[in-house]
Order: C-alpha cells, then sequence, then structure tokens
C-alpha cells in the first residue's frame, strides 16, 4: 500500500543495549569501492544465487569490493566466495527482506544476522542511513539503532550519512564511518574541498573515518573527485547509484557494461585499497595553484577555495604541474 510506510512502527526501544557507547568504533580495514542499487525499501539484486554469483565476479574483476545490498545466507557464503564485503542495508522493510532495524517487527532479523556474521571478513558493516539526517523520524531514535548495530557487532563499523553537513553531529554515538553526499560537479564545485576538510575534522574529533556518495559522471571527473578524496583521508565510496551491472535489464546477457568508466577506475585504483585502508587520516593536506577552472575554462591562478598552500620550506617541490598531495604516517610510522 501507499501508505504502508507510514503505518509500521517505528521506535527506538533498545532492551539490552546500554544507554552509552564510549569505546571507540570500528573502522574500514580497506578502501571500499561499492556497488549500490536503491536502497531502504525492497531488494533489487538478483535472487537467484548462480546470476548473483556472476555478478559479484564481474564487479570483482572491474576493482570493487563491496556491495551494498541486503543480507541472505546465501549470498553472504558468495562474498566469501569471491573475497568481496557487503555493507548491509538495514532498512529494506519490503518482502522478501523484512529486515529493517527501525521496525520492532523485523528487528530482531536484524539482531540474529548481526550476531552470526559479527565476526565475518566477508561483512564491510552496516549502512544505517544516507539521506538528511532530519528525515531519520528523530536523533534519540538514530543513535539508538546506532548503539543497537554495534552492541549486537562490535567488529564492524556503521554507515551513517546525510546532504552536506546537515544534522550531522546530532547523534553522541560514533558510528565509525561518516558519510555525506554533496554532488558537487552539478550542484556547485565549492563544497567538494568544503565538504573534505569539514568531515576530515569530524572523523578525527570522532575517531572515525568518512565515506561518501559520488554521483557518476565521467572518468574525468569521476577519477578527480575519488582521488582528491583520498587525499584528504576518504576510506568509502558509494557510487549514484548502480554502474556496469544493470539487475533491472531482463535480458542477463546484456547486464554487463565493460565500457562504463567505473570499470576503469576500480581496476585503476584496486591494488591500492589495503594501503588506503592502513593510511588513516592525513596529518597535511596540500595544493599547488590551478590555473583552469571546473568547467574547463582558464581562470586566475591560485589556490582551488578552501586548500591550503605547500609551505615554502616543505620538504616535497613540485616542479611542474597542479597537485594536491596528503601527507600520511603508516602504523610502522612509515609515510604516504
Amino acid at each position: 500500500a501507499p501508505n504502508a510506510a507510514a503505518e509500521r512502527t517505528i521506535d527506538g526501544s533498545t532492551p539490552g543495549v546500554p544507554a552509552k557507547i564510549t569505546q571507540p568504533p570500528s573502522l574500514p580495514k580497506e578502501f571500499a569501492f561499492t556497488f549500490s542499487m536503491p536502497y531502504g525499501q525492497g531488494d533489487e539484486f538478483p535472487r537467484e544465487p548462480e546470476e548473483f554469483d556472476r555478478m559479484l565476479g564481474l564487479l570483482k574483476s572491474a576493482g570493487y569490493n563491496t556491495v551494498h545490498c541486503p543480507y541472505t545466507d546465501w549470498r553472504h557464503e558468495l562474498f566469501k566466495k569471491h573475497k568481496m564485503k557487503i555493507m548491509v542495508d538495514v532498512l529494506a522493510w519490503k518482502p522478501p527482506v523484512e529486515a529493517d532495524i527501525r521496525d520492532p517487527a523485523q528487528r530482531d532479523k536484524v539482531k540474529q544476522m548481526c550476531l552470526k556474521v559479527k565476526g565475518s571478513d566477508a561483512i564491510w558493516g552496516y549502512n544505517l542511513w544516507n539521506e538528511r539526517l532530519d528525515w531519520c523520524g528523530g536523533f534519540e531514535l538514530l543513535d539508538a539503532w546506532i548503539r543497537m548495530l554495534r552492541t549486537w557487532d562490535p567488529n564492524h563499523p556503521v554507515w551513517v550519512g546525510t546532504y552536506r553537513y546537515l544534522y550531522c553531529e546530532h547523534f553522541p554515538t560514533n558510528p565509525g564511518v561518516h558519510g555525506w553526499y554533496d554532488y558537487h560537479w552539478a550542484r556547485g564545485m565549492a563544497w567538494h574541498f568544503k565538504m573534505l576538510d569539514f568531515y576530515r575534522g569530524i572523523a578525527e574529533k570522532r575517531q572515525g573515518s568518512m565515506g561518501r556518495w559520488l554521483l557518476i559522471h565521467d572518468y574525468n571527473r569521476n577519477l578527480y573527485t575519488l582521488n582528491t578524496s583520498i587525499a584528504h583521508g576518504l576510506k568509502t565510496v558509494l557510487w549514484f547509484i548502480g554502474g556496469p551491472y544493470g539487475p533491472r535489464e531482463p535480458d542477463k546477457t546484456k547486464r554487463w557494461d565493460e565500457n562504463s568508466h567505473l570499470v576503469r577506475i576500480g581496476r585503476h585504483m584496486a591494488p591500492l585499497y589495503e594501503l588506503i585502508g592502513e593510511m588513516g587520516l592525513p596529518t597535511d593536506v596540500y595544493s599547488t595553484p590551478t590555473s583552469r577552472a571546473p568547467d574547463n575554462k582558464d581562470k586566475t591562478t591560485g589556490l582551488p577555495a578552501d586548500t591550503t598552500a605547500f609551505p615554502k620550506d616543505h620538504w616535497l617541490t613540485i616542479k611542474q604541474g597542479e597537485v594536491i598531495c596528503g601527507f600520511f604516517t603508516l602504523p610502522d610510522k612509515s609515510e604516504v
């Protein structure tokens, strides 16, 4: 029914869940290059194990290591087979999934799943929110859902995202991954570095990491955004929405697009995922001046907005070209 969502009971009752969690959250162990379809309602992924298996093989060949989708036991086994990870959709309330953490009638299914997989390397973690946070039904409820997930599975992160910076700290419990979307190529390039700087501070303060949705554009714009984001400490990207595999295509032989620019980007980036995960947040991020605007027209040479110039006495000197560089220290004290 059109009003079925409104008729469901949504609450934050938390029997057996502490009212406060002070321990640092779990964080992603490697960079997540994530395939996603429409979420938070039903299941748009293949329900046939053979086709889901084929999909994972194709995505893995294209550099994807994570898929945002509803959980099933047989899918979990296929993710293990392909050495990939599930970012679990915990808001999918429609049949046949019916695993929405917001709904007390469906919550135990989410809990039992968390308890079952909390030691699994095939689980990325839990995707809890992606839209404006003031649409979640109440910040006390949101915090309760974070505490539920972190109590049932303390070993994997929780993703909480919002539009730009809206209400991004209106919940006390640290989820692990602070996500956002700004779609800067379409809605204003000034948001790009402004949000990267902002969430770098949020992640440091809240002992978390950064993740973002990226609108699918083209090779140049997407790779530019991806690399400049990684230089600022980004650890998770979700592509909005879909990509080289199209599950809505009735003809299964036509579902894969080998020519998608995301295939090219994923294969280019995949060898670095483990290293990027180890890098943590940068100690510094510096930029050279640039001479072209986002629309590829000449501009007055100068620093991009919300970036910091290389110090004159810095050990790294850029002799030619235009560069943004993030500086990281690995756990063994070596530098990237």
